[in-house]
């Protein structure tokens, strides 16, 4: 792990290199970026979609170059805290839509629970409550979801529940498991 403040994507890149040049295993690296709003674009001027464009581009070619996955974190921009349904969609990436053209996928994982409880702390009004209601149900406690908002070679209309843990803040499957085959 390395700690970052706000280094650009050729720094960020050199770190990777180096990283996997002395502690290389023969196993596929995987590097996380968190997040792309942090990093340093070359030109301050660049609008958030082009600095994602930018920033993607030369982690994609990092990844090809060095045989790797790349991960790149993305928080969500305030735009989702003021529909009525805060699950996330492409607009509410850091770049807006734009910057959706620049990922090969991109995933979501949204607590509709926080949410919630975020709306139901402010509700003053009866048409409030029945908002809440409509949008989020009663079934969420403990639920998380995962989605696609892009997958460029799959189903981009993915998404499935899963158990959220809070005490160690862990995503778990809700599919039963498959009894494993017997030979």
């Amino acid at each position: 792990m390395i700690r970052c403040q706000r280094e650009g994507v050729g720094q960020l890149t050199a770190y990777a290199r180096r990283f996997m040049k002395k502690r290389g295993n023969g196993k596929t690296p995987f590097i996380v970026i968190d997040h792309i709003g942090k990093v340093k674009p070359r030109d301050p001027k660049l609008s958030p979609d082009r600095i994602s464009g930018e920033v993607t581009v030369e982690l994609k070619s990092l990844a090809d170059e060095a045989h790797a996955s790349v991960l790149i974190l993305n928080q969500r921009n305030g735009g989702g805290s003021r529909r009525d349904n805060p699950r996330p969609i492409s607009a509410d990436l850091y770049g807006g839509e734009g910057a959706r053209a620049d990922y090969d996928a991109v995933v979501t994982l949204y607590r509709p629970e926080k949410y919630k409880k975020e709306r139901e702390d402010v509700a003053a009004k009866p048409s409030d409550w029945a908002t809440i209601n409509r949008v989020f149900g009663s079934e969420i406690e403990g639920i998380a979801e995962i989605a696609a908002i892009k997958v460029r070679f799959g189903d981009p209309t993915i998404r499935e529940r899963l158990k959220f843990e809070a005490r160690y803040t862990r995503y778990v499957s809700m599919q039963p498991e498959r009894p494993a085959e017997l030979f």
